[in-house]
Formats: structure tokens, C-alpha cells, sequence
């Protein structure tokens, strides 16, 4: 599932219209290497596996034959957190110790650690805002 279908409000033209509308979802997943963690990253969740060996092959860290590569993905914490565990049939063709290693990460605080850690205060839920609020930000913006 990539998107998520809600209920909302959509303002155009200073009126507010009940609508049903999909928002994009993402999700945590944290990848293991043989069982140790390795790094966290950001995604859509669907075609997992294929991410796991794109950013492995992409950060250099495998680039052996896809069979000689085991990827299986589960979900873990209510399906808040995806874990992605990898295991090689041959050797890593670098280390993978330490933290923020990869060359690839973005900056949202949770990607490129090797846990998962559910920060203080997060949520993955939905927040309600009142439209005319947003609206006027937009207004203030001009």
C-alpha cells in the first residue's frame, strides 16, 4: 500500500468542499546485515526488497549475484517499523560498522542510523487542522 485514502476538506476558491483523498505513506525501515543492524531509511511500503538491494548495491557494501543474496521483510511495532533482514552467501564486499555511514541518506533525523528509534513526541498518526488556518497561512505568506 503506498497511499492511504482519508476523508477530508479541500479549500479552493475560499470554500471548503468535503473530499475523499489518498495521502502518500512512509514508512521506517530498518535493513540487518546477518543479523546486525546496519542502517534506517525512509520509504513507500512496497517493493521493499528491491530498495534494500539497490542502497546495498548503490552504497557498495554488496555486489554479488542476486541469489547469493537473502532479503525477507516483516513488520514489527503495530506496522510502524519495517525490518528488512539481509544475509550474503559470500562475503560483504566492505564493513558495515558504525553509524550515518552511507553516502546516501537524507536529512530527516532517522535515516542512515543503524536503529530504529521512535523519537520522543512522533507520530505516525493523521493530525486534523482546520482549512481557513491553512488558508490564511498562505495569505500571510504573500
Amino acid at each position: 500500500m503506498d497511499a492511504l485514502s482519508y476523508r477530508g476538506e479541500r479549500w479552493k476558491n475560499g470554500k471548503i468542499k468535503d473530499v475523499d483523498d489518498a495521502m502518500a505513506i512512509e514508512v521506517p525501515l530498518e535493513i540487518q546485515l546477518d543479523g546486525s543492524p546496519f542502517s534506517t531509511t525512509m520509504s513507500s511500503p512496497s517493493d521493499l526488497e528491491a530498495l534494500v538491494r539497490g542502497l546495498l548495491h548503490t552504497e557498495d557494501v554488496f555486489r554479488g549475484k542476486q541469489e547469493d543474496l537473502d532479503v525477507s521483510i516483516h513488520i514489527k511495532e503495530g506496522k510502524h517499523l519495517y525490518i528488512a533482514e539481509a544475509n550474503a552467501k559470500v562475503p560483504w564486499n566492505k564493513p558495515f560498522k558504525g553509524t550515518r555511514q552511507l553516502l546516501s541518506v537524507t536529512s530527516c533525523g532517522i535515516c542512515g542510523n543503524r536503529h530504529f528509534e521512535k523519537r520522543k513526541g512522533a507520530s505516525f498518526t493523521g493530525k486534523k487542522f482546520d482549512a481557513t488556518i491553512i488558508a490564511g497561512m498562505f495569505n500571510d505568506m504573500n
